[in-house]
């Protein structure tokens, strides 16, 4: 894996963002775990929401003994800004629900987080506004190798140590 193939992952993450856009107008995505074996082969789960069943998921997965595990997701909470003097931010639980209810200014990010049995981490990140007609409009992706901090790192990388055993 290299920071080109999470370039390619998260290009597909936005190409499903357009297609469920396209058919239903705005839409949020749901959260998937994959698992990537040394065969090529891959095993994923959607989770419903960013953390419900997320452990779960990655026990199940682990069993398995993938050599990565990639996160996907829209970012947790969205960011909404008025066109005023104060551009004060505040935070909404969905960013279909802001758009519906006429706030076109809001922006949210698609990102994804993989992280290698070797110890390889690479994080990648993609911010979106949605237009008029209620499809993304996507920034540039930004892709960095490091190792990430937080719930998600720190749980994928648990998993993966705990299969390499």
């Amino acid at each position: 894996m290299s920071e080109q193939d999470v370039r390619d992952i998260l290009a597909h993450f936005m190409d499903v963002k357009r297609a469920a856009c396209s058919s239903e107008g705005p839409s949020d995505l749901s959260p998937c775990l994959i698992g990537g074996f040394a065969d090529g082969m891959m095993a994923g789960a959607e989770l419903s929401a960013p953390r419900e069943g997320f452990v779960e998921a990655v026990a199940q997965i682990r069993q398995a003994h993938p050599g990565m595990l990639v996160w996907l997701a829209q970012c947790g909470d969205v960011l909404l800004k008025y066109r005023t003097d104060r551009d004060a931010p505040r935070h909404a639980t969905s960013l279909s629900d802001a758009h519906q209810a006429g706030d076109m200014t809001v922006v949210d990010a698609l990102s994804v987080y993989l992280v290698k049995v070797d110890g390889e981490d690479y994080a990648g990140q993609v911010v979106y506004r949605y237009d008029d007609r209620g499809q993304p409009e996507f920034g540039p992706l930004t892709v960095k190798s490091e190792r990430g901090r937080g719930f998600v790192p720190d749980a994928l990388r648990a998993a993966l140590t705990a299969s390499a055993e």
